[in-house]
């Protein structure tokens, strides 16, 4: 081999492995956050340092993630995907509210706003005073992504306290959808 042979190999060499290096970096996971995937989807996100991230393979949902608290006071949450081609935010909360509404007459429906989400989202609150709190967020990553994210995270009794809620609603910010 001559020496601009071995030149010319070793420059494209450092190019090809300089650009792998860089899709890695670009879509691979960040320091402390989960990455997670599926035929159809790919995200990343944080968990909050209270808690432990569980990844949920034998879920009825797709990508399932459960953050579980360190200290037993506190509210585990979730995350899970939502097919777009299937049904959308719409369908899925009337459904949900006519099954709390079915099972329990004094269920209480309210919108929640999200502040500081790069996405649109929707939310509700469901809640009978005293017996459970449910909190549900549809977020839409955008339209080059097939999916939604959903957010979930129940409480027995009382609402979620702010500690919880600031960790549940901080790790929605986190959220980093790739494919």
């Amino acid at each position: 081999m001559t020496l601009k042979k071995v030149f010319i190999f070793i420059v494209l060499l450092f190019i090809t492995s300089k650009c792998y290096l860089q899709v890695q970096e670009d879509i691979y996971l960040k320091p402390g956050y989960q990455i997670i995937y599926g035929k159809n989807y790919m995200y990343q996100i944080k968990s909050p340092s209270d808690y432990n991230a569980s990844i949920q393979q034998r879920s009825i949902y797709e990508g399932h993630v459960k953050f579980l608290p360190i200290s037993p006071s506190r509210n585990p949450f979730e995350f899970y995907i939502l097919d777009k081609t299937t049904s959308g935010p719409e369908q899925a909360i009337k459904y949900i509210t006519d099954n709390y509404k079915m099972k329990d007459a004094n269920v209480i429906v309210k919108n929640i706003e999200v502040k500081n989400l790069a996405f649109t989202c929707t939310a509700k609150l469901y809640s009978v005073d005293n017996k459970f709190y449910d909190y549900l967020f549809y977020i839409n990553c955008g339209d080059k992504f097939n999916y939604w994210v959903v957010a979930s995270a129940h409480s027995e009794v009382k609402p979620l306290s702010s500690t919880d809620l600031e960790a549940f609603f901080s790790t929605m910010t986190t959220l980093i959808p790739i494919k």
